[in-house]
């Protein structure tokens, strides 16, 4: 595309013009999709000092995140967002799974945005599926989860908690007792013991015990519960995390996370082989869990956590090659961990998380493929679902974003 200068210099009036030109971007191969507009409207409007309507943020990213990387990441999502509500089904789902449902209702709502209810049609389709699959006994599950359903209502409960949808409260409490009631809370000589399993009666396990917490936390406003009561359920799952934690006398792996107690000293261990743990999962699990659990700042152990988090972060190249077999889970838990962590205030000056981001955004962006979709990876953690780690990039990035 040619755009005639008016004079010497261009003007104003001809910017909307370069910038429509440059934000078409360019394909290569009918897959990549080159992000480079944006950017360049920016630096032509900055070498003439001048900047089009509309256009005055553009020099403005996020912390940690650089300008360009905003841009293209902004487009990505979009790309992202547009996919997945193309593969929603009639009857409101993804894939008819409540777990890949309720993990593209945040991204299609905005999962940042936890104080505004979300008015998005895709999303309360999404929420009406799950709640239709609501059990008597308050558990959100399907035949395609029926083999974990705690870890399937406490990913639905954050879809549904998100939408802030008053006649969706009474289901929501229902969830939230059946989690509570699936809290291993009798024998407090069991290394399960006030930890969550995937299902009622099996082991309890860090993975599902954090999602728990979170939904607890989410759906606070609907206790009705003693609060004496509330906090011996959350002093039993406090017990169950410190339990995974390694002791702090292990130099080497101080802060660190098991999926179980029963692993204690197998720290390479998974708790199934569909769903391997790498240090750094388990790390960001770890301190979600303490900082849902209600450990305070002042917590040494959750101290530990959040400096483990982070000197891991610090080695950006370690950490992609630790979860290579499963990127899209280990960045969209590393991030929500951090978030976690930023929340509480607890955050320290050098954390090397602008690095962490800046590497993560690049290699989503690298993954994408031309439909808006993110490239399929392993089975484990079912990553070989394209809706899935769509969802799992696109709250990745609007996280990156916020």
């Amino acid at each position: 595309t040619h755009v005639r200068w008016p004079g010497q210099t261009p003007s104003l009036q001809s910017m909307p013009r370069i910038t429509e030109a440059l934000q078409s971007g360019t394909r290569l191969n009918g897959d990549i999709l080159v992000s480079f507009g944006r950017i360049a409207v920016a630096a032509l409007a900055l070498i003439f000092g001048m900047l089009p309507a509309g256009a005055s943020d553009l020099v403005h990213a996020p912390p940690g995140l650089r300008p360009s990387l905003q841009y293209e990441s902004e487009a990505a999502v979009a790309r992202g967002l547009k996919y997945l509500r193309n593969r929603q089904l009639p009857n409101g789902s993804w894939a008819n799974h409540p777990v890949i449902t309720a993990m593209a209702v945040l991204a299609v709502a905005g999962d940042e945005n936890l104080l505004e209810p979300s008015s998005d049609r895709a999303a309360q389709r999404g929420t009406g599926f799950l709640i239709y699959h609501q059990r008597d006994n308050g558990a959100i599950s399907n035949a395609a989860s029926m083999q974990y359903p705690v870890y399937s209502t406490a990913v639905a409960v954050l879809a549904v908690g998100r939408l802030q949808i008053p006649a969706y409260d009474p289901g929501l409490s229902r969830a939230r007792d059946f989690l509570i009631a699936s809290q291993h809370s009798d024998n407090a000589n069991s290394p399960d013991f006030g930890g969550f399993p995937g299902i009622r009666g099996g082991y309890a396990d860090l993975m599902t015990t954090q999602w728990v917490l979170e939904a607890l936390y989410i759906t606070d406003r609907l206790a009705h519960r003693d609060p004496a009561e509330l906090e011996t359920i959350y002093e039993r799952a406090l017990t169950f995390i410190r339990n995974c934690q390694t002791p702090a006398d292990h130099e080497s792996d101080r802060g660190m996370f098991l999926d179980s107690p029963r692993q204690l000293g197998a720290l390479d261990s998974a708790v199934s082989p569909a769903t391997p743990t790498n240090r750094f999962l388990r790390t960001a699990a770890g301190v979600k869990s303490l900082i849902y659990g209600r450990a305070t700042s002042a917590d040494p152990q959750l101290g530990a956590a959040v400096e483990s988090l982070y000197a891991g972060l610090r080695d950006v190249s370690d950490f992609m090659k630790t979860v290579e077999s499963s990127p899209y889970t280990s960045f969209f838990f590393l991030g929500r961990a951090l978030r976690a962590v930023e929340r509480s205030g607890m955050s320290p000056e050098d954390d090397g998380a602008a690095g962490w981001r800046n590497r993560v955004a690049m290699a989503l962006l690298n993954r994408q493929a031309g439909d808006g979709s993110w490239r399929p990876g392993e089975q484990a953690w079912w990553e070989n679902h394209p809706d899935l780690v769509t969802a799992y990039a696109v709250l990745t990035l609007q996280g990156f974003l916020r």
